[in-house]
């Protein structure tokens, strides 16, 4: 987890998951508005990832 603050108030929280490899790209793209993938693939198979949700603080 990560706290991204702007002028000494806190402004984002961003926390990292691990998806499970089977679903979908696709999919993963609709879940949430502000995110950053991480996909890893070995020998044509996809063996890792990792999204960081990124949470605006009202």
């Amino acid at each position: 987890m990560r706290i991204v603050k702007r002028d000494g108030r806190i402004d984002m929280i961003e926390g990292v998951e691990r998806i499970e490899d089977r679903t979908k790209i696709v999919d993963i793209l609709k879940q949430h508005d502000y995110q950053n993938i991480e996909i890893k693939q070995s020998d044509g198979r996809i063996v890792l990832i990792n999204r960081t949700v990124k949470t605006k603080v009202k």
